[in-house]
């Protein structure tokens, strides 16, 4: 048994130093595009406050549909970070 795990957790290095990479990739990501997605939701905040204030509610639309895909986009980033932090456990407890 002990040579069966052994030999499990060297077919599967390379897999788990692509998710050490892809873990690393995505943080980095996060941690340097918070600051942007930070100010575009500050400035769709703003547009929205002024297209109640100026009575244009077709483009309300627009601004929470760029609002909803950078949250999305966000959302799953931090899916993907999520299930790339699990799968490292799990060979790592192999």
């Amino acid at each position: 048994m002990f040579v069966l795990r052994l030999f499990f957790k060297i077919l599967l290095l390379p897999v788990f130093f692509l998710l050490l990479l892809l873990k690393a990739m995505i943080v980095a990501f996060e941690n340097l595009s918070s600051v942007v997605i930070g100010a575009m939701v500050l400035l769709i905040g703003f547009g929205i406050t002024y297209c109640i204030y100026s009575h244009r509610y077709q483009e309300i639309i627009i601004f929470l549909v760029v609002g909803m895909i950078m949250m999305a986009g966000m959302f799953a980033v931090t899916i993907i970070e999520g299930m790339c932090d699990s799968l490292i456990e799990k060979i790592s407890e192999l």
